[in-house]
């Protein structure tokens, strides 16, 4: 059996190269519908359908709209200048970047 990485995919990619070294000539679009049309894997890998629209933001003048980002690191803090950080806070201004 060939792995996802030596396939250089996941899914129906994996399958189509195993097939293709059983000499079976199955492509990976039909393994793919196959897949696709499956009840339990559309129990598996389901997709949502009632998702809101996306709301583009907009900012008019600087420092209008922040956008932040709050990372972790309490798992492998940061040690700098003799002091330990364990978090790092990331503020982007949506109008200039």
């Amino acid at each position: 059996m060939v792995s996802r990485d030596e396939a250089g995919g996941y899914g129906a990619r994996v399958h189509e190269v195993a097939m293709k070294e059983g000499g079976i000539g199955i492509g990976w679009r039909q393994i793919q519908e196959v897949i696709n049309n499956d009840k339990v894997q559309r129990r598996i890998r389901s997709s949502f359908k009632n998702k809101p629209k996306l709301n583009p933001v907009t900012a008019t003048a600087w420092m209008d709209t922040l956008q932040g980002d709050l990372m972790d690191f309490n798992s492998k803090p940061c040690k700098l200048n003799g002091k330990e950080y364990r978090y790092i806070l990331v503020l982007i201004d949506l109008f200039s970047r």
